[in-house]
């Protein structure tokens, strides 16, 4: 079996938790790719899981956001 190559992960917090996980997703997934180049978009996959907050999982939601293929210039 083939390992894995680990890729960044990014914690993006303050998200609210009372908007649907899925629409968290397409929000921050249409964000990035708002601020992306038109270079780095083909070279670029994300993936992102919205988790509770360790500190209060009532009011904000975390996004985890993994960056496959580079990370943008400006996060190194």
């Amino acid at each position: 079996m083939a390992s894995r190559m680990k890729c960044p992960v990014f914690r993006i917090t303050g998200l609210p938790a009372l908007q649907p996980n899925d629409e968290l997703k397409a929000t921050l997934a249409a964000a990035i790719d708002d601020n992306l180049s038109e270079d780095e978009k083909p070279k670029l996959r994300i993936n992102a899981a919205i988790v509770p907050s360790c500190y209060d999982n009532e009011q904000e939601r975390v996004a985890l956001v993994e960056f496959h293929g580079g990370t943008r210039g400006c996060q190194n």
